[in-house]
């Protein structure tokens, strides 16, 4: 295939582009990369995923007998939104379309620059198993989840690249990297995650970027992110040239201390943004900045993790905690309290029922360490009917297993949030569990709280609830 491709590019696609193509002479003579792992994280509308497109797309049209796969925690996002984008851009890699709606093209020249420049040309889409595969030399890109964990786990690429992983375990990371000569790893980051302890690594190169890094960022959506940028976080505050008191009543007309034009159209946006009420200090540092930060809806705040050994060597009484899921995760938490306020918390089990094949929740909870007889409680979600049928799952597995579970008292989430928000609570180190505990926040309407959380990926969190409400009532504790 002849012709030129020319697409338009970020900064961010140049950085990742060279560290993508960094390579050394190995010990054994070979050629090898220098960075097995690329993190990018930053603001939302930064061109991480755009340049990704671009990286992935230009690797595999220059070098042959290589392959990418592009994963998120299920097929069924990946392909609505990761592959959606990527068929966006490959039909105007050139941005054609934002020069039209900016009056710098015509119609007619945008019709005539988007077939002209169209990079579906070059690809073999089959749609059944999203996969593209280039014309000329067979190389191919595959969109899939792991959902399908068999086979997102049997796949070899040469790049692997995983958008906003924040499901994803450092295990299932690990196995990945096994079958990947390159990992890209791209997210906005919200959390704690294991990720950390990677990006330590001399293999691994980290670009942080905002939305100033795009220079083509729609006014829009410039606008919605300046929107919330408090006075606190304006260049003359951050830098302490004036007090964030001062601040907030600068004489603008006069100038005492000589800001720049740019420095007062920038606080006085700030001043606008807190009286307007749009500025949001959380927003700006996770969506405008990229930066870490605590939600401050969480509802859980100052757990700390610890190594299963540190939890098995608690000599206390193990009770347990059960959130029923078909379609989404079952979830299983141990749960050791040392008689003064301390919960120990082992997460056990994280598996949907309708992935469990032939094998029944009973023999997972088993193989999870909850033990035969009367030694011990647990307890289930009291939504516990199979689908289609009256069947009571906790009672199945008491009487089939013999494990002594019983259902909740479905405790309300006011009376939860009273009792576990003045317990310490120690978890055992695990990337779904910390994942639930982060994202775990109080569920606003028009900025007034519903009493109910942000229902997504509760399922360790209601475990852990169901346990701790249980223990509270059996053993009768009073804070």
């Amino acid at each position: 295939m002849t012709g030129t491709i020319n697409f338009k590019a970020s900064p961010v696609f140049s950085r990742i582009w060279k560290a993508v193509n960094s390579k050394k002479i190995n010990e054994h003579g070979r050629l090898e990369h220098v960075y097995n792992l690329i993190v990018e994280e930053g603001s939302s509308r930064s061109t991480k995923t755009w340049s990704d497109f671009q990286v992935v797309f230009l690797y595999l049209y220059e070098n042959p007998l290589t392959s990418a796969t592009v994963l998120r925690d299920t097929q069924k996002s990946c392909r609505d939104i990761v592959e959606k984008d990527w068929k966006k851009w490959l039909k105007d890699p050139m941005v054609r379309l934002d020069e039209f709606e900016r009056g710098k093209i015509t119609a007619q020249e945008l019709d005539k620059y988007l077939k002209e420049e169209n990079l579906t040309q070059y690809f073999i889409e089959n749609k059944t198993n999203h996969t593209w595969t280039f014309k000329h030399n067979g190389n191919a890109i595959t969109f899939t989840g792991l959902d399908d964990e068999n086979n997102a786990m049997g796949l070899t690429q040469t790049i692997c690249w995983i958008n906003e992983p924040y499901n994803f375990s450092r295990e299932v990371f690990q196995q990945l990297a096994m079958r990947s000569k390159v990992i890209i790893f791209d997210w906005n980051p919200k959390q704690n995650h294991w990720i950390e302890k990677e990006k330590i690594k001399e293999t691994t190169f980290v670009d942080h970027s905002t939305f100033k890094d795009n220079p083509f960022i729609t006014a829009e959506s410039r606008t919605k992110l300046l929107a919330k940028q408090p006075i606190k976080y304006s260049e003359v505050v951050v830098s302490g040239w004036i007090s964030e008191p001062d601040a907030k009543v600068y004489d603008f007309e006069n100038n005492p201390r000589l800001f720049t034009p740019k420095q007062l159209r920038e606080l006085q946006r700030c001043i606008k943004n807190e009286k307007e009420g749009s500025a949001d200090e959380y927003e700006w540092l996770v969506y405008g900045l990229g930066l870490k930060a605590e939600n401050p809806k969480k509802i859980y705040k100052n757990w700390k993790p610890i190594t299963l050994a540190e939890y098995n060597a608690i000599d206390e009484r193990e009770y347990f905690g059960l959130d029923y899921g078909w379609a989404k995760p079952t979830a299983l938490v141990g749960i050791k309290y040392d008689g003064d306020r301390t919960f120990y918390v082992r997460p056990a089990l994280y598996k949907p029922m309708n992935n469990m094949g032939e094998t029944p929740l009973g023999e997972y909870l088993k193989a999870a360490g909850f033990p035969n007889g009367p030694v011990t409680y647990g307890w289930a979600d009291s939504s516990d009917k199979e689908a289609g049928s009256d069947l009571s799952l906790t009672n199945d597995i008491r009487e089939n297993y013999d494990l002594n579970l019983v259902a909740t008292n479905k405790p309300t989430y006011k009376e939860r949030w009273e009792f576990l928000t003045k317990i310490r609570v120690f978890y055992v180190d695990d990337s779904y569990f910390e994942n639930e505990y982060e994202n775990y926040a109080l569920e606003y309407i028009n900025d007034t709280p519903t009493g109910k959380p942000v229902k997504k990926d509760d399922h360790y969190m209601n475990a852990f609830e169901y346990g701790g409400m249980g223990i509270k009532e059996y053993l009768s504790i009073i804070l």
